[in-house]
Parts: structure tokens; sequence; C-alpha cells
């Protein structure tokens, strides 16, 4: 399977850096242009089907990318980003003030900490990777309309990495990634942010 990996255009919880992977936040006036950027990107792919998260900030990108690619569209509850519990909505400053004891648990434990109201690393890891473990042996070319974190989880998974190797990869808002993944082997072939 060849992986066209996109991350939703900016929201306004991106710039004021806020804690957020359930909660809805709507575009800026950047995150629209980049969709823009995006969608002419694409639009000459060939391209088998979307798969997109459940959140509205990746359903709203993927639906326009049906409407210039005319292909099939699922809803992929396992591309959703983390939930963030107690934590959604807020900065890591508020979330330092408000759960003091809570957030330096997730800090010091990032992979095992379960957040209240909300799901711990190693369980978003799973759902991400198990999902991907079902279509990467497929042919064709798919794109996954999903969230930075997922990205991550992605990329380390296809491309053999550790745990760790994930945070080397910075991924900002509107980013494509262009994976080929065949017989248990994944490459990198393009990063890039197409505005």
């Amino acid at each position: 399977m060849n992986f066209i990996l996109i991350r939703h255009g900016e929201t306004h919880a991106n710039v004021e850096k806020r804690i957020y992977g359930v909660s809805h936040s709507p575009f800026t006036d950047h995150g629209k242009q980049q969709i823009k950027g995006i969608l002419q990107y694409i639009q000459h792919k060939s391209v088998d089907c979307i798969y997109t998260s459940p959140m509205e900030r990746t359903q709203v990108m993927a639906s326009e990318m049906v409407k210039h690619l005319g292909v099939s569209l699922e809803v992929v509850y396992a591309l959703g980003e983390m939930n963030y519990g107690i934590f959604e909505g807020l900065t890591p400053d508020e979330a330092m003030d408000k759960y003091p004891k809570e957030y330096v648990l997730f800090m010091k434990e990032y992979e095992a900490y379960v957040i209240p109201n909300g799901e711990n690393s190693m369980d978003f890891d799973q759902r991400v990777m198990s999902f991907l473990d079902k279509i990467k042996d497929e042919e064709g070319t798919c794109i996954c309309v999903t969230h930075g974190g997922v990205m991550r989880i992605a990329v380390m998974h296809l491309l053999g990495l550790s745990s760790e190797e994930r945070w080397h990869f910075k991924i900002e808002p509107g980013m494509i990634m262009e994976l080929e993944y065949n017989k248990g082997y994944g490459r990198l072939i393009h990063m890039i942010t197409p505005y």
C-alpha cells in the first residue's frame, strides 16, 4: 500500500498551543489556505480510497478531497487523535495549574499513564497500528486524513522505528507525508507542506 498521510489544517487550538485531541477547534484563515493547497496537491494523484478520522477538522477536509478525486470515503475511529481527557482544551501551563499531580504523572510516565477521562499512549498506539496492519499489505494508494499524533505512530510503525524515534519527526498542521509499504518494508518518499 502507498500511504498519503495528511494532517488537518491549522486550527485556533494549534495557534494557542492547546492540548486537544477529541475537542473541536475551528480552522484559522491560514488553515483554510492550507486546505486549498492540499487539494491542489492531491488533485492529480491516483488514489483508490480515503480514510478519515471522525473529528470534524479532518472530515471537512476529507469531504472536499472526495469531491476532487471521486473516490470512496471511510470514517475510521482508529485514525482519531488521542483523547487527552481532563487536559482537553487547556494549555500546558493551564493543565499544570489545574491538575498538577496528573499532569506531572502524564509527562513522566507518558506511555503507561491513563489520563482521567482519556486514554493512554500505549492504547492509542495500538489502535492506530491495528488499523494500519489491516490495510498495509493491500495494493493501491490511500489517503489518511488525520492528526499529528496518528501520523507519528504511522511513520514509526510502517518504517519499523522504535517508539522513541517517532519524536524525530516534526509534523505541522497541513503537512503531507507519502510512504510506500511493500513486503514488510516501508520507505518515506515525501514530507512536505504544499502552500
